[in-house]
């Protein structure tokens, strides 16, 4: 069995924040596991830090006052000499804080995400085995030529085929959930819940099923426009028809574009 992908992102967040729980979650080493990080309490918005804390700002009144207060003593051809002080200080330690401070907003914004993304840990042995599939018939399709050079449509692909990802692994963390709750469901589709639960892993195995189709066709286009020497334009033709037929079932679903 392939591995799945170790972290499959809602596509409606923002890309900054996709791109944050990927490195994350892929980091050879991190503070906190993201599933160690729990949602924000329901109505906590978070709010980042300051760039300028109530502490710094503390720091340089008090020095600007001492400055004052020297200057009024020995002369104030002292003050702005002195005046340099709370100015380097207020600086220092707001460059101090702008560790502690990005690492604070980089939890704030995972936590915020906490049901976007669906981890391999999330999913039990079934669940992973299909959305590795799923994986493996996406990256097929986004990595192929005939993607690449526009015989596809590939923005629509970029923008479809990650939300058909993200749909089947979110079914799945569902299925995993109900599974571990309910460990007397597997494999019977008796009373409501069993019912749903087998509609629901066969509608999943269908949509896997069909993105594979879909990737395998992909692949057969893809070695005849690498090949071209081997095969005829009535081969073309007939390599394009099949991958819009064996994309019918998916496009009901996920608007999956067409070869042209």
């Amino acid at each position: 069995m392939k591995p799945p992908p170790r972290i499959v992102v809602d596509p409606d967040l923002a890309p900054d924040v996709r791109a944050l729980l990927v490195e994350w979650e892929n980091a050879r080493f991190k503070l906190h596991e993201l599933r160690d990080l729990p949602p924000l309490p329901e109505g906590e918005a978070g709010e980042r830090l300051p760039l300028v804390t109530p502490k710094t700002m503390a720091v340089v009144g008090l020095q600007v006052v001492l400055a004052v207060v020297l200057a009024v003593a020995f002369g104030w051809s002292l003050f702005l000499p002195l005046l340099v002080i709370p100015l380097l200080t207020g600086a220092g330690m707001v460059v101090w804080g702008l560790g502690p401070r990005a690492a604070r907003d980089r939890v704030l914004a995972i936590r915020r995400a906490y049901d976007q993304y669906v981890l391999a840990s999330d999913l039990d042995e079934e669940s992973r085995e299909l959305l590795a599939r799923a994986h493996e018939a996406v990256r097929a399709v986004l990595r192929s030529q005939v993607h690449a050079d526009g015989t596809l449509d590939h923005i629509r692909n970029e923008v479809v085929l990650p939300r058909a990802e993200w749909e089947i692994a979110s079914a799945l963390r569902g299925v995993s959930t109900l599974r571990a709750r309910h460990p007397d469901l597997a494999g019977k589709a008796v009373g409501d819940a069993g019912r749903t639960l087998a509609a629901t892993v066969r509608a999943v195995r269908d949509r896997v099923t069909a993105l594979e189709a879909y990737a395998e066709q992909v692949k057969a286009a893809d070695a005849a426009a690498l090949l071209p020497g081997q095969h005829s334009t009535a081969d073309l033709d007939t390599l394009t028809a099949q991958a819009r037929a064996a994309t019918a079932s998916l496009r009901q679903d996920v608007q999956l574009p067409e070869l042209s």
